[in-house]
């Protein structure tokens, strides 16, 4: 996570992220217009490692990707606008914050997150990334479980968790269910399907599962294998687990392209996969050191318009933050 206030309220948010100036300016407001506005950056998710439609618990995968907002808090009570304007849900959580401190003033939202809507928790992300900026703004303590449980009422949200690492939400609520977990060192690769390849949250609300005993039954041995897994820092258990998970769901939503996830696990080349258990990304889990290997023989047996991202997640990469990995990129 990395957060800066800036004075710099006007420039284009994929110009500002470029300037160094935005970096070495230091919470001050704008005296001329008496402005304040933060920075903010949350690690998007590509998918879930495991969920549960029913409980409603879930565990999102995280992504060294950023979802980035900026939130200008103006003097004049002039309500809250957002940029771009499909990004709704991030006004009104704004909106929410500025109403629960009685704050009678007016607020534009930037949001920057690229690939929208493939299970990458664009909504989410941006939501909690504009949260956090327009506390650090008002310059008031964030309360983290209020927000999480106010954005859950907007959208199912399990992107709350520190960025990089591993937690068990309730998506329904907004409520955690575990303690956070790091990662565990492998090879992540993570497949983003063409931008039509859309699944949004209405349609997946209509038509959540309704599990049979035995699968309700496997997916609570489930849940305690992972929290299990990623104690011990087990990347084959958690691999295991979390192909289970979206397999399960799978016959849900069904997703032609993971029987090539399995022909990846079965031919010896990953230890398992993951991806949006209601939504249309991939993902594969292998050994430290394959990602590129992983990811070239995913790209050969998918269709056009795929993005592929990988990297390996090392020991070293661990003690470092999640955002500063930078994966490489196969496009199909």
């Amino acid at each position: 996570m990395g957060s800066v206030t800036t004075t710099l309220a006007n420039v284009p948010l994929p110009e500002l992220l470029c300037r160094t100036d935005a970096i070495n300016l230091i919470a001050q407001p704008n005296k001329e217009t008496r402005e304040h506005s933060h920075i903010w950056q949350v690690a998007r998710k590509a998918g879930e490692l495991f969920q549960n439609h029913e409980s409603g618990e879930c565990m999102g995968m995280p992504h060294p990707e950023a979802t980035v907002a900026v939130v200008v808090l103006t003097e004049e009570d002039d309500g809250v606008t957002v940029s771009p304007e499909a990004f709704w849900k991030t006004r009104e959580i704004v909106e929410r914050i500025l109403q629960r401190y009685s704050m009678q003033i007016g607020a534009r939202i930037m949001v920057e997150c690229g690939t929208v809507g493939v299970g990458m928790a664009s909504s989410t992300t941006s939501m909690r990334a504009a949260g956090m900026a327009t506390y650090k703004a008002m310059g008031i303590h964030v309360e983290h479980a209020w927000l999480a449980a106010e954005m859950a009422t907007i959208e199912p949200s399990d992107s709350n968790t520190s960025d990089g690492r591993l937690a068990l939400w309730n998506f329904f609520k907004g409520a955690r269910r575990s303690q956070d977990y790091s990662l565990p060192v492998g090879a992540y690769v993570v497949a983003i399907p063409p931008a039509h390849r859309t699944l949004l949250t209405a349609d997946v609300n209509r038509t959540r599962p309704r599990y049979t005993e035995a699968e309700r039954v496997e997916l609570a041995e489930l849940r305690i294998d992972l929290l299990r897994t990623l104690k011990a820092g087990d990347t084959k258990g958690l691999a295991r687990v979390a192909s289970r998970s979206i397999e399960i769901n799978d016959t849900y939503f069904p997703k032609s392209e993971l029987r090539k996830l399995q022909e990846l696990r079965n031919d010896g080349i990953t230890f398992g996969h993951f991806g949006g258990h209601s939504g249309t990304i991939l993902g594969a889990i292998g050994a430290v050191g394959d990602a590129r290997m992983i990811a070239e023989k995913l790209a050969s047996r998918l269709s056009s318009d795929w993005t592929i991202a990988f990297y390996d997640y090392t020991a070293r990469a661990r003690m470092r933050p999640f955002l500063q990995i930078r994966p490489g990129f196969i496009y199909l």
